[in-house]
């Protein structure tokens, strides 16, 4: 079965689009264009036959004309202001934050009520390493050696919409693995577990969920409650993981608020 410890690589959500205050102003913009040259036709046409009984003899038509025609543009400019006007800006209507965006603030608030990424990862360091030192001391043929190198990452699932829009205030860190070559077996593995749990509930973690139990192939995880594991299992190898669970960066912890959304 593959490792948990890569799911947040292949559940990582994608962007998904949202309808903007722009797209929503521009469905709204040709209706009210329309209304307003409809507006601007009949009232030059109401213009014109109220003007045209008024008329006076031929002699003077030439001035008529030259009012009717400086009226008629005046009301015209007034109409292509008011229609300018109509199509550039969005109303009187403060914008208002799209979904995505509230569940982002909704999940920001949330985190800031735990400790930041570097405070949890001393403390859950801390802890690896007593964990180490503890096996080391009581089953001495277990030479642990550090297999691969530490790794962060956004945060996936329970705070996705932090992620979905592109800001980097919030992640995970994974420990570097700790591998011991060989096997415990089942006698000394039960020990072992119990060990591995007294040192992890002293740093708030749960008592361990089995995941694996088969002849000489063991592997239990613990969890506290901001979703961090420490991971301890025992077949061809023994090995130790710790991941970490979603923490806001020093940065946003100290700003307090959520970041303006990158743009590219």
């Amino acid at each position: 079965m593959q490792s948990p410890w890569t799911a947040h690589l292949r559940t990582r959500p994608t962007p998904t689009a949202s309808t903007s205050t722009t797209a929503r102003h521009r469905s709204t913009t040709w209706p009210r264009l329309r209304q307003v040259v409809l507006t601007f036709v009949s009232t030059t046409s109401r213009l014109h036959r109220r003007l045209r009984p008024t008329c006076p003899p031929i002699d003077d038509k030439g001035h008529v004309d030259h009012m009717k025609n400086h009226l008629i543009r005046g009301l015209a400019s007034g109409i292509v202001v008011l229609a300018l006007a109509s199509c550039t800006n969005p109303g009187t209507q403060e914008p208002t934050m799209n979904s995505d965006e509230k569940t982002a603030a909704q999940q920001f608030s949330q985190l800031m009520q735990r400790p930041d990424i570097n405070q949890v990862a001393a403390r859950y360091d801390e802890m690896f390493q007593k964990v180490r030192e503890q096996l080391a001391a009581k089953f001495p043929a277990l030479h642990w050696k550090q297999t691969d190198q530490p790794g962060r990452a956004g945060c996936s699932q329970e705070f996705a919409a932090i992620d979905v829009s592109g800001r980097a205030d919030a992640e995970t860190h994974s420990f570097p693995i700790w591998t011991a070559p060989g096997n415990l077996p089942d006698a000394e593995w039960q020990q072992a577990a119990a060990d591995v749990r007294e040192i992890a509930r002293n740093y708030g973690f749960d008592a361990g969920q089995v995941t694996v139990k088969r002849p000489n192939d063991n592997e239990i995880v613990f969890r506290d409650q901001y979703r961090a594991e420490l991971n301890f299992g025992s077949a061809i190898n023994t090995t130790l993981l710790v991941r970490t669970g979603c923490h806001l960066t020093v940065e946003a912890k100290k700003r307090g608020s959520l970041a303006p959304i990158p743009s590219y």
